[in-house]
């Protein structure tokens, strides 16, 4: 009777009447062996998913177009079931690692980057032995057009391209902008002085305004006879003054009160405002119920016409109510050694004359 029997590691025993034999594979010398490792083909997956056999007929280097896919299938010449391999992929995405031993004749890649790789196979027996020779596949993978030099260099120009305008539009943008705000602070600044002299004017204005008659006050006209006069007397121009006084006037207070009082002050000051050409004459209110008004270049006569036209206007305005004025007139030519006040107290004279005479009346002082 026989009975055989075949161990993992190979070895084949066999049971027999005559005996035990035992077929040991690895004391077996395979210095000789005439096995030879081989590339049998190259499978290429493009990037359209189709998948072709590859010519590598007369390549040193097999030159592989971008890829999606790469299947390697290699073996030994003739048929050993009992042959194992291993394989090493060198290059970009390559590690130098030696796979295990396995029975697969295939190796796969997916989406190798480009570059040069070494496909390394190598092939042993059951019992251990490798054969001499080491397979070594070189193959280069090109870049698609957008992994090139080329393109890194033109990305590069593009970013630095685009990266320049955006700085440019952003500086542009945040000058237009600061140039915006600048413009709207001028405006504001601009807005603000206009107001602030529109303040400043009618703060001016109220300073030398006679709140009850809306004319100008004594302040008012101490500041523009000082100037009148020393420019007449710069020019040698005739300076008169016409002094108006409201008659009665404090019988007339008395009898209808101050409110009445107030009013006739401010019908006399709108009287004589027909009577002044301003801004070159002026009229102001000289305190109480007395009247100034200044007339630069005229004359003792022509003052004292115009004064007579004052006295009547406001007889007219103040017939229902029993209010005349009295009008003193003085003229002189201002001239070194002689004091503006001395006018002033010439037309002052003349008006305490008009009222001594029996007022409303127009009497006018001596000539200085």
């Amino acid at each position: 009777m026989t009975e055989l029997s075949l161990a993992d590691d190979g070895r084949l025993t066999v049971v027999a009447w005559g005996g035990l034999l035992t077929y040991d594979p690895r004391l077996i010398d395979h210095q000789d062996a005439t096995f030879h490792l081989r590339m049998h083909r190259v499978w290429l997956t493009d990037s359209g998913r189709q998948t072709r056999l590859l010519d590598r007929r007369g390549q040193v280097m097999l030159e592989l177009p971008p890829l999606e896919g790469l299947r390697f299938e290699y073996g030994i010449d003739g048929h050993d079931s009992a042959v194992e391999y291993r394989n090493q992929l060198e290059g970009n995405d390559g590690s130098v690692e030696w796979s295990e031993w396995s029975t697969a004749q295939v190796r796969e890649f997916n989406r190798l980057a480009p570059g040069d790789y070494h496909l390394r196979v190598q092939a042993r027996t059951r019992a251990g032995h490798i054969p001499s020779n080491t397979l070594d596949f070189p193959f280069h993978v090109q870049p698609r057009w957008y992994q090139t030099r080329a393109a890194a260099w033109a990305v590069a120009a593009l970013v630095l391209l685009v990266g320049s305008l955006l700085a440019w539009s952003w500086g542009r943008f945040r000058s237009r902008q600061l140039h915006d705000r600048n413009l709207e602070l001028e405006r504001e600044v601009a807005a603000h002085t206009r107001d602030l002299e529109i303040a400043n004017q009618r703060l001016s204005r109220l300073a030398v305004q006679d709140g009850l008659t809306g004319i100008t006050n004594r302040r008012g006209f101490e500041q523009f006879y000082q100037r009148t006069w020393n420019r007449l007397a710069e020019q040698r121009q005739t300076l008169a003054l016409l002094m108006v006084d409201v008659d009665f006037f404090k019988q007339y207070n008395d009898q209808h009160g101050h409110l009445l009082g107030d009013e006739v002050l401010r019908g006399i000051a709108r009287q004589l405002e027909h009577e002044v050409h301003e801004p070159v004459e002026m009229l102001a209110r000289f305190g109480g119920e007395e009247f100034v008004i200044v007339l630069p270049g005229i004359d003792i006569e022509d003052a004292t016409t115009r004064a007579h036209a004052v006295r009547l206007r406001c007889e007219i305005f103040g017939k229902d109510r029993d209010v005349t004025v009295s009008v003193g007139v003085a003229a002189c030519v201002p001239r070194g050694g002689l004091k503006s006040a001395q006018l002033l107290d010439e037309a002052d004279a003349a008006l305490y004359r008009a009222k001594k005479l029996g007022r409303n009346r127009v009497e006018r002082g001596r000539q200085i």
